[in-house]
């Protein structure tokens, strides 16, 4: 699982610096579902995760996906860190 995990996150990764979004978006969200069957539901991994989502929504210019997205990241970051966490801060800035 974490060898097909690798292979989606790096390829979305790929993507995003391609400037291919809709590719990315795909490779994220499959990244994305095999991390929450690694990890449960809710950890800093996922955060991280729907983060580069929400930054892959946001590039592609669907900025209502991209907000929901990277709020659920920030909510996610925000409950397991604190707000004053420089994650935390981090999904806060992604969202400007």
């Amino acid at each position: 699982m974490w060898k097909e995990f690798k292979e989606f996150a790096v390829k979305g990764n790929a993507f995003d610096l391609k400037k291919y979004y809709a590719n990315a978006i795909v490779y994220h969200t499959k990244s994305l579902a095999i991390r929450k069957k690694m990890t449960g539901p809710v950890s800093s991994e996922i955060a991280y995760s729907l983060g580069n989502l929400a930054l892959a929504y946001q590039n592609k210019g669907d900025y209502t996906a991209a907000e929901s997205t990277g709020l659920e990241s920030f909510e996610m970051r925000k409950k397991l860190f604190g707000m004053s966490n420089v994650q935390t801060q981090l999904s806060v800035f992604n969202m400007a």
